[in-house]
């Protein structure tokens, strides 16, 4: 099952990040954006198979993130950019 496989990669990446010695904070943010996209792939794009996953599914789902209005993350990197 995808959502299954997925699940175990974020928990491996997890594993990574804190042998990085990343802080609480930011282990936090990115395994709740990582679990938030996972669940956008099935639900949205139905996607069965962490392979499907392609550099267009995710630009289209950080694009569909920085439409929705007051997403903090989209309006810095547009000041970034500027």
């Amino acid at each position: 099952m995808f959502t299954n496989k997925m699940i175990c990669q974020i928990d491996e990446y997890m594993l990574y990040c804190q042998s990085k010695q990343l802080s609480e904070k930011t282990m936090e943010s990115y395994e709740q954006t990582l679990h938030l996209f996972e669940r956008w792939c099935g639900d949205e794009m139905l996607i069965e198979n962490v392979t499907e996953i392609t550099e267009g599914f995710i630009r289209r789902y950080i694009s569909m993130i920085c439409r929705q209005e007051g997403n903090i993350w989209c309006a810095a990197m547009t000041e970034r950019r500027k």
